[in-house]
């Protein structure tokens, strides 16, 4: 499992224990637990890590858990959602494992809308499940979800209704960029070429006689006169 930070991470590894306390069958095979891994007498081992696409390099997983996938950040890539999942898919070859992304949609860019784009309502081998707060929780109370909506309708699509925001983008996003436009140059008009060919004309350098206020050399005045 894959967290944002180590807060995250550790909101995270409490749910799991949590999960598996409630489950007798399951708690009966845990032979080890500390802050960040529970190992199961199978010599299968729970982690939990943070978003770095260095230290996730070198496992076997049967199962790699996205945390939160579109708010992933860090200081070293532009986009570290994507570097994260390339490193963690050589590993999720050797078992045939499965990548799983779980997150509140967000801005229209990174791996999570890629996915979104490609893969939802379509045939494909990629599953996108796209549902809001109250259709995966009924629980949650519908006066909470009400005043989101009149403090932020944006935000509220975003949180509540599982839609990718409009108003949030890099500075050329996915939309901008695809597809590429192309830029055709033009002449400018005879009048404004005309200009500006005076204006990138040689500038003819002055003969040494010019330079001091006399005369050239090839024009010079006899003495005595």
């Amino acid at each position: 499992m894959i967290a944002s930070d180590r807060r995250q991470a550790r909101q995270l590894t409490n749910y799991v224990k949590g999960l598996i306390d409630g489950s007798p069958l399951i708690a009966a095979e845990v032979v080890v637990q500390t802050a960040e891994t529970i190992t199961f007498a199978h010599r299968v081992q729970l982690e939990v890590h943070t978003t770095s696409f260095r230290s996730t390099r070198g496992y076997s997983y049967a199962a790699v858990i996205l945390d939160e996938l579109a708010f992933f950040r860090d200081d070293v890539s532009a986009n570290p959602e994507v570097e994260l999942v390339r490193a963690v898919r050589p590993g999720l070859a050797n078992l045939g494992g499965r990548l799983l992304g779980l997150s509140s949609p967000h801005s229209r860019r990174g791996h999570l809308y890629a996915m979104f784009r490609e893969h939802y309502a379509k045939d494909s081998d990629v599953l996108v499940i796209q549902a809001g707060g109250p259709v995966l929780n009924p629980t949650i109370d519908s006066a909470v979800i009400d005043r989101a909506r009149a403090e932020d309708p944006t935000a509220a699509r975003s949180e509540w209704d599982a839609q990718f925001r409009e108003d949030i983008s890099q500075f050329l996003d996915d939309a901008t960029d695809r597809p590429r436009t192309r830029t055709r140059l033009q002449e400018p008009p005879a009048a404004d070429r005309a200009h500006l060919s005076s204006l990138l004309r040689p500038v003819r350098q002055p003969a040494r006689g010019d330079d001091l206020g006399g005369e050239s050399s090839g024009a010079r005045r006899p003495r005595g006169t």
